[in-house]
């Protein structure tokens, strides 16, 4: 998949949040062959970047709990609630602790959910009743539900280049109405451009020289988040590499994202 962007053979449309899930976080599960590995320390490294609150807080607590994780299980949409999340991580830390963070992507698209109260989601397949569907209030409340035990965190990883205070605001009200006290700490946001420069220091340090095939699915997965905008700069490597910065537009193509949603014939969550 990589390299067919790489030489230009990605249609337009595939520049959606499950492509751009599939390549981050698939090629971050594939660098994780043993612990301490280039892809566990990216994606550590990459979540304590994460925001909380609707303000935009940095917790403490989530970044001790990352720091601990020493193995990780990829679980791409999985079946929640009638749903499907774009990506489940169990996390398994030190003394046998054990954790799960729920990924929700974004690229261009709104959340789904308007916190209108007149968009019922009464019917799903769980049997659950709610005053609005709000895309991350529900995947949360839900996972919550269903395994009661354990720590439980939400990312909203988005391609806003400042807080989404008001998709943030929204979830968290719905959550407080539920009487989830704790949601302020367990919600957060988490830019995709954090995760570029993160790549390139591990490139520029030589940590994957004894394996090259590691260190091409490095400069590639770079190249991709640059090429999409996501990305602060490109700087000296990416000119190095070629890479052309292409911004991603202020205001998505609405017209564009409701055909791929009439596209998909009928499935559930996005």
């Amino acid at each position: 998949m990589l390299k067919a962007d790489k030489h230009g053979k990605f249609p337009l449309e595939a520049d959606i949040e499950d492509v751009l899930t599939s390549v981050v976080f698939g090629s971050l599960c594939y660098l994780d062959d043993t612990e301490n590995s280039i892809g566990l320390c990216l994606l550590k490294d990459f979540l304590v970047k994460a925001w909380f609150d609707c303000k935009g807080k940095e917790n403490k607590t989530f970044i001790k709990i990352v720091g601990e994780i020493q193995s990780v299980e990829y679980k791409f949409w999985p079946a929640l609630g009638g749903k499907e999340p774009d990506l489940i991580i169990e996390c398994h830390g030190n003394n046998s602790q054990q954790w799960t963070l729920i990924i929700e992507a974004k690229y261009g698209a709104p959340k789904s959910g308007t916190g209108d109260e007149s968009e019922s989601d009464s019917d799903n397949s769980d049997g659950e009743s709610t005053e609005y569907y709000d895309q991350l209030a529900d995947y949360y409340s839900f996972q919550k539900k269903k395994h009661a035990e354990g720590e439980l965190y939400l990312l909203y990883v988005t391609h806003h280049t400042t807080f989404p205070t008001n998709d943030m605001k929204s979830s968290l009200d719905k959550l407080n109405k539920q009487n989830d006290h704790n949601a302020d700490d367990r919600l957060g946001w988490l830019p995709w451009r954090e995760l570029s420069p993160l790549i390139q220091e591990e490139i520029d340090k030589g940590r994957n020289n004894e394996h090259r095939g590691k260190a091409a699915l490095l400069e590639d997965l770079y190249a991709y988040l640059t090429k999409r905008g996501l990305a602060p700069f490109t700087g000296e490597w990416g000119s190095r590499m070629g890479v052309q910065l292409q911004p991603l537009p202020k205001k998505p193509d609405i017209i564009f994202y409701a055909n791929m949603e009439n596209n998909k014939g009928g499935q559930n969550g996005r």
